[in-house]
C-alpha cells in the first residue's frame, strides 16, 4: 500500500515538473515575460502578480480549451496598477529585453459575459471553469469574458447565432466574426492546471513517504531480530519442557519402584509378623516351660529346705548328696531360663528395629519425591504458560514474516521486471539520442535556413526599397538578363539546400521531451533498483554476521574442550575462504600435546577421535539438547583419554541427560546408574544396579557390556 502511493506521488511529482517545464520553456521563448517574473520572484519590484497562466486552476478535461481560448493572453501579466506596469516597460526597454502585455487591475475593464445557452453541448461560461481569486476577476473576464466552452465543433456551429466565442474542448475557436481555427495541436502537458506552489508540497509528503517507507523497513528488520530471539527462547522453552517430562517420567518410574519396594516391604513386614508369631509360640512355650522350671525350683527350694531340715536332723550323707544334685538342676534351670530372656529380648529389638528403620527410610523417600515432582509440575506449568505465550507471538511472528517473505518475492519479481525495463529503456534511450542528435542537425539545418532565407528577404526587402526610387523611365535600363541570371542562381541556392524537413524543429520538441520522459523514468527505476539491492546487501549481511559469530563461538568452545581433553595441545578452525565463507569449507587443525599441527586426515584413530568428540561437544556446547546416545565413542581412546572423555560427559550432565555405551572401566567409574547386559545359564541377562566396579568383577567376572 505504501508502495503504492509512493508510486502515485512521484506520478504526480513528474506530472507537475513537466507542467513547470513546460511553462518555464514558454516563458523563456517570450524572455520578456520571463524577465519580469524574476524581478518579482527576486522582489526587486512590487505588486507583479503573474501571468494570467499562473494564476488560474482547472479541470484537466477543460484545460485544452482554456488554452486555446486564451491564446497568447495567457502570458499576459498581471500587475497591481498602471504605475507599476510602466516600471515594468521601462525596466524591457532600458535593457531591451523585448516586449511584454500587463494587465492593471486599477484600469481594466472586463469584457461583457455571454449568455450561456440552456444547451446539453454548451459546458459553460469560460471564465466560470477557472478557479481564481477573486481579485483577479477583471483581468480573468478581460482575457475570457466573451468565451463560452462547447462540446464540439457541431454544437459551436449550431449556436452561430450566440454572440460569444465558441471554444471547443478539443481547441477549435469560432470567433464571433464567424472565422474558424482549429486543425492537429502537438500533444503536450497542459500549462493552465496545477498551481505552481503544488510541487514542493508534493515533494514533502513523497519525502515523507519515503520515510515511512524506511521506517517500516527498520521495523521489519526488528520484527526478524525480535522472532529470531523468541525461536531461541522457544528452542530453550522446549528443551526445558523435554528436561523437565523427562525428569517427571524418571520420578514416576523412581515412584513405581518405591512401590514396589513398599509392597516387597510390606511382604517382608507380613512375614516377620508370622515369624515373630511363631516366635511368640514359642516363647509361650518357653514360658510355660520357665513357669514349670520356677514351679520345678520352688519345689526343689521346698525339698531342700525339708532336706536341710531333715539335714540338720539326721545329717546323712544321702541327703546332702541329693540337695548338691537339686542346686546344680537348679542353677542348670535358671542359665536357660536367662539365655532364653535374652533371645526374645535381642528378637524383639532386631524386628522392631529393622522394621521402624525400613519403613522411616521408605517415607523420606518418598515425601522427598513427592516434594520433587510438586516442585517439577509447578516449573513445567510456568514454563508451558511461557511457551504458549512464545507460540502465540511466534505464530503471529509466522504469519507476519510470510507476509514479508510474500512482499519480497513481489519486490525481487518487479526488480527484474525494473531491471528488464531499465535494459530495454536503456536500448530505445540509445535510439531516441540517435534521433534526437539526427533531428538536432536537421533542426541547426533549418536554422541555418531560416537565417539564410531571411537575410535573403531583407536584401530583398532592401532591393526593393532601392527600386522603389526608381521611375518608369529607368525600368528601361534594367538588364533583366541579369536579373535572370541572379534568380536562376538564388534558386539553384535553394535547391542545394533541399530537402528540408519543416516539421524537423517541432519533431525535435516532441522528441527532446520523450527523451527526458525516458531519462526520467530509467532514474526512478535505477533509483528503485538501487534500494532493492541495498536490501538484499543488508540481508546478505546479517547473514554472514550471523555465520561467522557462530563459527567464533564454536571454535571458542572447540579449543577449550581440545584442551581440556588433549592437555597441552591445541587445535582451531580455518576457512577455506575467509572473504566469502559461503563459497568454502572449513578445515580443522590440531595439534595433539607434544606433536605437530596436523589436519584430520591425516590423525591416528585415537586423535581423530579425540578432535571428533571435541568437535561434537563443541557444536552442542552452543547449542544444547536435552538428550544424548552414544555408542562405544571411547573404542579407540586409552584408558587415560577415556577418563578425560568421561570427566567431560559427566560435567556436561548437569544439564543434559547422556546415555553412553562402553566397555572401557574409566568410563564406568564416573557413571550414575549402570545398565549391565551379560550372558548368563544359555540367555542375556539385563540388570539395573548400583555398585562399584570391583563388586561387579568379583559378581560376574568382568564378563558382559555395560552402558552408563
Amino acid at each position: 500500500e505504501v508502495e503504492a502511493l509512493l508510486q502515485k506521488l512521484r506520478e504526480e511529482i513528474i506530472r507537475i515538473r513537466a507542467i513547470n517545464e513546460e511553462r518555464e520553456r514558454i516563458l523563456r521563448s517570450q524572455s520578456a515575460v520571463y524577465e519580469i517574473l524574476k524581478l518579482r520572484d527576486k522582489g526587486v519590484l512590487k505588486g507583479i502578480y503573474g501571468t494570467i497562466a499562473e494564476l488560474g486552476k482547472t479541470r484537466e478535461e477543460y484545460a485544452l480549451a482554456l488554452e486555446a481560448a486564451a491564446g497568447q493572453r495567457l502570458n499576459y501579466i498581471v500587475v497591481e496598477n498602471d504605475e507599476v506596469a510602466v516600471e515594468c516597460i521601462n525596466f524591457l526597454k532600458k535593457n531591451g529585453l523585448g516586449r511584454a502585455t500587463f494587465i492593471p487591475l486599477n484600469l481594466i475593464r472586463s469584457r461583457p459575459r455571454p449568455v450561456v445557452e440552456d444547451d446539453k453541448g454548451v459546458v459553460g461560461a469560460a471564465v466560470d471553469l477557472i478557479e481564481f481569486d477573486e481579485k483577479f476577476r477583471p483581468a480573468f473576464e478581460y482575457v475570457f469574458g466573451n468565451t463560452i466552452i462547447v462540446k464540439g465543433l457541431d454544437v459551436a456551429r449550431r449556436l452561430h447565432n450566440v454572440k460569444a466565442r465558441k471554444v471547443t474542448l478539443e481547441g477549435e475557436i469560432l470567433e464571433t466574426s464567424g472565422v474558424m481555427v482549429g486543425g492537429h495541436i502537438q500533444k503536450r502537458q497542459a500549462v493552465f492546471l496545477q498551481e505552481p506552489g503544488e510541487l514542493p508540497k508534493l515533494e514533502n509528503e513523497l519525502k515523507g513517504m519515503e520515510e515511512l517507507r524506511a521506517s517500516i523497513m527498520m521495523s521489519i528488520k526488528s520484527l526478524v531480530t525480535r522472532k529470531q530471539n523468541i525461536t531461541r527462547e522457544l528452542k530453550q522453552a522446549e528443551r526445558e519442557v523435554y528436561v523437565h517430562e523427562a525428569r517427571i517420567r524418571e520420578l514416576n518410574e523412581r515412584i513405581s519402584s518405591l512401590e514396589g519396594e513398599v509392597n516387597e516391604l510390606e511382604e517382608e513386614v507380613k512375614r516377620y509378623v508370622e515369624e515373630n508369631a511363631k516366635k511368640e509360640e514359642e516363647l509361650r512355650k518357653v514360658v510355660e516351660l520357665l513357669y514349670g522350671v520356677r514351679s520345678r525350683i520352688s519345689l526343689t527350694n521346698e525339698s531342700i529346705s525339708r532336706l536341710e531340715e531333715a539335714a540338720s536332723m539326721s545329717k546323712t550323707a544321702a541327703l546332702q548328696n541329693q540337695i548338691r544334685e537339686l542346686e546344680k538342676e537348679m542353677l542348670t534351670l535358671k542359665d536357660k531360663l536367662g539365655q532364653l530372656e535374652v533371645k526374645i529380648a535381642e528378637k524383639q529389638t532386631l524386628i522392631g528395629e529393622h522394621l521402624m528403620g525400613l519403613l522411616r527410610e521408605k517415607e523420606r523417600e518418598l515425601s522427598k519425591v513427592k516434594v520433587e515432582m510438586d516442585n517439577v509440575e509447578s516449573d513445567l506449568n510456568a514454563t508451558k504458560e511461557d511457551l504458549d505465550m512464545l507460540m502465540s507471538e511466534v505464530t503471529s511472528l509466522e504469519r507476519r514474516r510470510a507476509e514479508l517473505e510474500d512482499k519480497l518475492v513481489k519486490i525481487r519479481t518487479e526488480r527484474e521486471k525494473l531491471e528488464k525495463e531499465v535494459s530495454n529503456l536503456s536500448v530505445e534511450l540509445e535510439k531516441t539520442s540517435e534521433k534526437v542528435k539526427e533531428l538536432e542537425l536537421e533542426a541547426r539545418g533549418a536554422e541555418v535556413e531560416k537565417s539564410f532565407l531571411e537575410e535573403t528577404l531583407n536584401e530583398l526587402k532592401k532591393q526593393a526599397e532601392d527600386y522603389s526610387s526608381y521611375s518608369f523611365e529607368d525600368i528601361d535600363s534594367v538588364d533583366f538578363r541579369e536579373l535572370d541570371e541572379m534568380i536562376k542562381s538564388k534558386e539553384k541556392e535553394k535547391k542545394s539546400l533541399e530537402p528540408v524537413n519543416m516539421l524537423a524543429i517541432e519533431l525535435y520538441e516532441k522528441e527532446r521531451k520523450r527523451y527526458e520522459e525516458l531519462i526520467s523514468k530509467r532514474n526512478k527505476l535505477i533509483e528503485e533498483r538501487e534500494s532493492i539491492l541495498s536490501f538484499i546487501k543488508e540481508v546478505e549481511k546479517d547473514k554472514r554476521n550471523t555465520f561467522l559469530s557462530t563459527f567464533y563461538a564454536i571454535e571458542k568452545n572447540f579449543k577449550q574442550i581440545f584442551s581440556s581433553l588433549s592437555p597441552g595441545g591445541s587445535a582451531r578452525f580455518v576457512l577455506e575462504n575467509p572473504i566469502d565463507p559461503f563459497s568454502g569449507g572449513v578445515i580443522i587443525e590440531a595439534s595433539p600435546a607434544g606433536k605437530e599441527v596436523k589436519r584430520l586426515e591425516l590423525m591416528s584413530g585415537g586423535e581423530k577421535s579425540i578432535t571428533s568428540l571435541a568437535l561434537i561437544f563443541a557444536i552442542q556446547q552452543y547449542h544444547p539438547a536435552p538428550f544424548y546416545v552414544m555408542d562405544e565413542i571411547d573404542a579407540f581412546l586409552d584408558e587415560q583419554n577415556s577418563s578425560r572423555v568421561a570427566d567431560l560427559i559427566k560435567e556436561l550432565s548437569k544439564t543434559s541427560q547422556f546415555i553412553v555405551v562402553s566397555l572401557r572401566k574409566a568410563t564406568m567409574k564416573k557413571a550414575d546408574q549402570i545398565i549391565g547386559v551379560t550372558y548368563m545359564n544359555g540367555s542375556s541377562c539385563v540388570f539395573s544396579i548400583d555398585a562399584n566396579l570391583k563388586q561387579l568383577e568379583e559378581q560376574y567376572g568382568g564378563g558382559g557390556e555395560v552402558a552408563a
